[in-house]
């Protein structure tokens, strides 16, 4: 990849007159460029949209498909799809991350709430602030983001996917004025 090389193609895609978004949070891009999605901080929501073309933002439609994160957290912050887009994590910068099913892969249509995790590092006293995921070997660990601590912790996980009973095995803390993890890829 060649970054002197990038070129920049604008293309007005504002959805003035349909923009469900509030205050946009993170952005998720899945399913190989077909889907993604959107947390609303300001709504409390998800919001789905669709690729005509993959990863071509001038063929970005919203779906008209939101998912409320109102009875579980204000303030969506971050999600995390795995399992094949079976599932996903929501985060809100607070120890608990919820875990939900989807009735379809990278669907919004039917979510269901299937449990909320408190994972916490053994070794800290305060209470930590997860912001992502990211799993590794087949989903038997996961790597999570810590915002206070400007931490990177690993987690070795029983079962693939199930954070319940998350083992911890380290972390990793980036010592840096200013700086504030927010997102693991």
């Amino acid at each position: 990849y060649n970054i002197n090389s990038i070129g920049l193609n604008q293309v007005d895609r504002s959805f003035q007159s349909n923009n469900p978004i509030n205050q946009a949070g993170s952005i998720e891009v899945v399913n190989n460029g077909a889907k993604m999605f959107v947390t609303d901080r300001g709504a409390n929501e998800i919001h789905q949209f669709s690729f005509g073309t993959n990863y071509d933002i001038s063929t970005l439609t919203y779906d008209t498909v939101s998912f409320s994160t109102a009875g579980e957290t204000g303030n969506p912050y971050n999600i995390e799809f795995y399992n094949g887009g079976n599932d996903f994590l929501l985060f809100h910068s607070q120890q608990a991350i919820y875990d939900y099913s989807l009735g379809s892969p990278y669907e919004l249509t039917t979510v269901t709430l299937d449990d909320t995790h408190n994972v916490s590092f053994d070794d800290v006293d305060a209470t930590p602030r997860w912001n992502d995921a990211l799993f590794v070997d087949s989903g038997n660990a996961v790597y999570l983001a810590e915002q206070d601590r400007n931490a990177i912790a690993k987690f070795n996980l029983a079962s693939p996917y199930a954070l319940g009973g998350a083992t911890p095995v380290g972390y990793f803390n980036i010592e840096q004025d200013g700086w504030n993890i927010s997102d693991i890829d």
